[in-house]
């Protein structure tokens, strides 16, 4: 008797460890499950539909005093049409370009944002030449450099003429704050540089004579980031020699020697440039020299005028 009650504790002790033993393993089980990230169902957003507006107003187009005549572009016969240029950042990175042409001060892209997020538009405009059935895919330069981004559209320097209204352009750009497609998204532009003109009162009597003009401008801005509305990059620029032209004169006994647009801050800035006048063998009749007095500011024209080839 004796031997079988022992037998039967040992089979009792040998269930009971087993027992203890699946609840541990149970346990580690559970735990081991718990240290195992499961894939999780995680939705951001559907981009929807929305469209942006982009304008050039009136009184922006007419704030230099001179300019492009966007008014022409919309000629049968008109050479040019606009360029305009959508791009759509999140956070730092682009996540897309639109360019589309038009003959008028106006363009309306269609987009795709996710609702309730935070994005900038940059927007920019210039002057191009118009082609029959252009492919948009075929998108070119002309005088500025736009391909790489629009955080640094540069002047191309081997296009880069004085006394070229074409060389017109306008940008802006807008903050979209938690994204809703009832919201409408309106971008108005304005011009990213100053214009400076440079009239001579004096002309007549040295007429004949002078035939051409170069400019030199010291530590002038040379790009500009249409994404934050800030100039960038600046050093020497100079046109070469160029052909005086009367078109722009508009009261007797006065000439317009040249007309240019440059990147300029949103306040006074100091301009420092010299003017060489030469005669038609291209032989150097007379020189100035302005190194103080002078400053310019975005969107804002600068007349400078005077007897400037009579006075020392």
């Amino acid at each position: 008797m004796g031997g079988v009650i022992n037998g039967a504790l040992a089979q009792n002790d040998i269930i009971m460890r087993f027992k203890i033993l699946f609840l541990v393993m149970m346990v580690i089980g559970v735990a081991s499950c718990k240290s195992v990230d499961a894939p999780m169902d995680v939705t951001v957003g559907e981009k929807v539909a929305a469209t942006v507006n982009v304008t050039i107003p009136e009184d922006s187009r007419a704030a230099s005093g001179e300019g492009f005549d966007l008014s022409t572009l919309e000629q049968e016969d008109s050479e040019y049409e606009m360029r305009f240029i959508l791009e759509v950042y999140y956070g730092n990175e682009r996540s897309s370009r639109q360019v589309k042409y038009v003959s008028v001060p106006t363009a309306a892209f269609d987009i795709r944002l996710v609702p309730e997020r935070d994005y900038r538009l940059a927007v920019w405009a210039d002057i191009v030449a118009k082609v029959d059935n252009r492919d948009v895919a075929d998108d070119y330069d002309r005088y500025y450099e736009t391909s790489s981004s629009l955080k640094s559209v540069s002047i191309i320097e081997s296009e880069w003429r004085c006394d070229a209204l074409d060389c017109d352009a306008y940008t802006g750009n807008a903050d979209i704050k938690n994204f809703s497609s009832a919201s409408p998204i309106n971008v108005l532009l304005k011009r990213p540089f100053a214009m400076l003109r440079v009239v001579a009162t004096d002309y007549s009597s040295v007429v004949g004579n002078v035939n051409k003009l170069s400019v030199t401008y010291n530590d002038v801005y040379t790009a500009f980031n249409a994404c934050s509305g800030e100039v960038v990059e600046n050093s020497n620029k100079e046109h070469e020699k160029f052909v005086i032209s009367s078109e722009y004169n508009d009261v007797e006994g006065e000439t317009t020697l040249f007309t240019d647009y440059i990147f300029a801050p949103e306040s006074d800035t100091p301009l420092n440039f010299s003017f060489s006048a030469y005669d038609g063998e291209d032989n150097l009749i007379k020189q100035n020299n302005f190194g103080s007095g002078v400053t310019i500011k975005r969107n804002t024209l600068t007349t400078i005028k005077g007897a400037l080839f009579s006075q020392n």
